[in-house]
């Protein structure tokens, strides 16, 4: 159950008595637009300029993350264009390749099931 805001007396308003809207404390203060007691406008205060340095650090952060995006699109493109450069081998020598290590010709080994696969995912 919330507490009830105490109301203020006629006299308390008549000598500028208010009350915060954050806290609820009584306050005096000579403008009658502040809202905020003391303690209450210094916390804001460090709080607003708590946001402002995170965001600024969120900024930086954000603009790192999209330079190391770029980098890595860079290097992707990098490897696609060493893989197209590399020599490929000779379909004839591939075919022989791929006969001379056949599993089948070797018991099944798992050596040459992996020289096999190898030797097939080379082609282009």
């Amino acid at each position: 159950m919330t507490a009830r805001p105490r109301r203020r007396s006629a006299a308390a308003a008549a000598n500028g008595i208010r009350k915060c809207t954050r806290c609820g404390a009584d306050f005096t203060h000579h403008y009658p637009t502040v809202k905020l007691c003391m303690t209450c406008w210094v916390m804001r205060e460090h709080s607003f300029e708590k946001l402002v340095e995170l965001e600024k650090e969120i900024a930086t952060y954000k603009a790192t993350i999209a330079a190391l995006a770029k980098e890595v699109v860079d290097m992707e493109d990098e490897l696609v264009a060493l893989r197209k450069s590399a020599p490929a081998i000779p379909p004839k020598i591939e075919k022989m390749l791929l006969q001379l290590c056949h599993p089948d010709k070797h018991g099944g080994a798992q050596a040459a099931h992996k020289a096999t696969i190898w030797l097939l995912g080379q082609r282009r």
